[in-house]
């Protein structure tokens, strides 16, 4: 499976291979606990990762979904359309202050996907409430290699 450690070390994502569903950990000492709802139908390593701080976990899956889960309620706050295997995924924040999520699918095709969650300008204004998608490419075997330094 897959596994990432929260920014604040304090709680660790893994992908279940045999149960098929990603599971945190809470140190110290707590069992794991399923993130309901997130699941796959394949023996296939996908990825979870923490953004905004630790504050959610994206989760990756075997049918296309990107799943952004809160780490305080376990709710899945937005599912990220996508498509096929989406096997790799990362997350950063970018200079300008937004929230990015870029993800890979290798089913049929190659895929790249990007995600975006705008910044609120100003106290007075409420903050983006999800991610939209801002790029999706298609391209082929023969151009993986070139579209791999994205």
């Amino acid at each position: 499976g897959h596994a990432a450690l929260s920014p604040g070390e304090d709680l660790l994502v893994t992908h279940n291979l045999t149960q098929g569903h990603f599971q945190v950990h809470r140190f110290p000492g707590t069992p794991a606990k399923a993130i309901p709802g997130v699941t796959s139908t394949q023996r296939t390593i996908i990825q979870g990762v923490f953004a905004e701080e630790g504050k959610i976990i994206m989760c990756s899956s075997d049918h296309g979904t990107v799943y952004v889960v809160d780490t305080a309620t376990w709710e899945i706050l937005q599912k990220l359309s996508g498509s096929g295997l989406m096997q790799v995924i990362a997350a950063t924040k970018h200079e300008d202050g937004y929230d990015m999520i870029v993800g890979g699918s290798s089913f049929g095709g190659f895929e790249a996907y990007m995600w975006v969650k705008e910044p609120f300008e100003s106290a007075n204004e409420p903050p983006a409430t999800g991610f939209t998608v801002v790029y999706a490419k298609w391209f082929s075997i023969a151009k993986q290699a070139a579209y791999c330094v994205l």
